[in-house]
């Protein structure tokens, strides 16, 4: 019994790396043809290379923004184009919403999904890569892609303080 207990950290450990070798995701990167413009996050895994988008809401009932469609269509195509040639046919443009519950459609060529059933599609996808093809696809991906600059956000407890400033001040002014 004891001896089960002490392998089973060992088999968590290299259940861990097998998850690692058969999947490299890189998260908000700038676009290689326009560096102000940013990916939200690149997965690569055996079932193919996912050019992620995150959307917001969608507007008056509609259950996407094609501007938004359009813009992850063009990530991807970005995306294909710092690959070797063989493998630009793997690349595949996804635009996330958390406000759509369990569905994926493809939209004018691109998976619109949510993030839940987009890690379905990744897992049960048919296999177009090998392990090694993926970490050769992670590593260049890495090598070529810059991480996208992210703002701090203001400290809270400053802007508490300022709040409280402007309402009391508000309040001895009337």
């Amino acid at each position: 019994m004891a001896r089960g207990l002490v392998r089973e950290p060992r088999a968590a450990g290299q259940l861990r790396r097998l998850a690692q070798a058969r999947r490299r995701q890189l998260d908000t990167v700038r676009r290689p043809d326009v560096p102000d413009l940013r990916i939200d996050r690149v997965v690569v895994c055996p079932s193919g290379v996912y050019v992620i988008s995150q959307a917001g809401p969608g507007v008056a009932g509609l259950p996407h923004d094609l501007a938004d469609t359009r813009r992850s269509s063009e990530a991807a195509v970005a995306v294909e184009g710092v690959l070797p040639q063989r493998y630009r046919a793997t690349v595949r443009p996804v635009l996330c919403r958390e406000d759509l519950g369990e569905v994926a459609e493809d939209v004018r060529g691109v998976l619109v999904t949510t993030s839940a059933t987009l890690e379905h599609v990744m897992a049960f996808a048919p296999v177009v890569l090998s392990t090694s093809e993926v970490a050769g696809i992670g590593t260049r991906l890495g090598e070529v892609l810059e991480p996208f600059p992210i703002e701090a956000a203001p400290k809270r407890g400053r802007l508490w303080r300022r709040l409280l400033v402007a309402a009391t001040a508000g309040a001895a002014a009337a």
